[in-house]
């Protein structure tokens, strides 16, 4: 991948940080013959920017993680007799995920009972962002509606197959049509979709800013804060900038000595009526190769 790929995802390391400024994630992947599954996807999350990765893995697994993994943290999880993930280990999963930016679920799990009850608590009770792939998404096709359950954005990363299975299509119809079905099922489902192939397709809604408001300041003016940011009411919502901006009124204070100082970002969704966030439906087809 040349530098010009990174520009605006990947966050420039800076002076007085450490990894865990840099995002947590949390990956529950892996099952009896599938640990390459785990290990690639909790790989790729580290190696694409996260300052943290833990990895969920059956527990009878954990031993072959350990010897493949290096900087990945694993953790051992509840599993049934064919060396899934068992629905016990869901409470433990949820008490991680606390600690968490972002999760990804789906990679090489296997289709088991247990594995569509934990499919479906994640994304009904989980409120940080979702990814799904793989065994995640088959569990969904048997019950696509559940998404509507979410509370927390979701990305949906299926190939064609997944697709076919997700929409009730053929492969053939996914294939010569797939910046509509792609776009049909993103904006039906309200999810950020994915669709793998030779040109791959992604579909999302622009989050924009509607209002910027500060809470909880009681030493600085707001006014010198919004001279300060670079985040503005109109702009595209991009992590990297709400990272940035979380950054500058921590130095902002600390120059006023208050060096201790904490300092959030919430996006308040307009769908709940509190928020002047607006929303554009678009999409964007990208082609990925290797050599470039």
């Amino acid at each position: 991948m040349i530098r010009e790929t990174h520009n605006g995802i990947i966050s420039k390391r800076l002076p007085r940080t450490h990894k865990g400024d840099y995002g947590r994630v949390y990956v529950i992947a892996g099952s009896l013959g599938m640990t390459g599954a785990a290990y690639l996807c909790s790989q790729a999350a580290l190696l694409s920017g996260s300052g943290l990765v833990t990895l969920a893995v059956p527990k009878s697994l954990n031993l072959i993680m350990e010897s493949k993994l290096t900087e990945v943290i694993t953790d051992p999880m509840p599993e049934t007799k064919d060396a899934t993930f068992s629905i016990e280990a869901f409470g433990r999963m949820s008490e991680s995920l606390k600690q968490c930016d972002a999760v990804a679920c789906g990679c090489g799990l296997r289709r088991h009972p247990d594995i569509k009850k934990i499919v479906f608590k994640l994304i009904k009770s989980t409120d940080i962002p979702i990814v799904l792939d793989g065994d995640a998404l088959n569990v969904i096709s048997e019950n696509v509606d559940i998404l509507k359950k979410k509370k927390t954005s979701i990305v949906l990363t299926p190939h064609p197959g997944e697709m076919s299975r997700l929409t009730n299509k053929t492969i053939s119809q996914i294939q010569n049509d797939r910046i509509t079905v792609a776009k049909h099922f993103a904006m039906n489902y309200k999810v950020i979709v994915v669709l793998k192939g030779h040109e791959t397709i992604v579909v999302k809604e622009n989050h924009v800013l509607g209002q910027v408001k500060f809470k909880g300041n009681k030493k600085l003016k707001d006014d010198k804060l919004e001279e300060e940011l670079d985040i503005k009411s109109g702009q595209r919502i991009r992590p990297n900038l709400i990272t940035e901006s979380i950054r500058k009124i921590k130095d902002l204070y600390a120059k006023d000595g208050y060096l201790l100082t904490e300092v959030t970002a919430e996006l308040v969704d307009p769908e709940e009526g509190r928020s002047e966030e607006r929303r554009v439906g678009t999409e964007c087809r990208s082609r990925w190769s290797p050599y470039h």
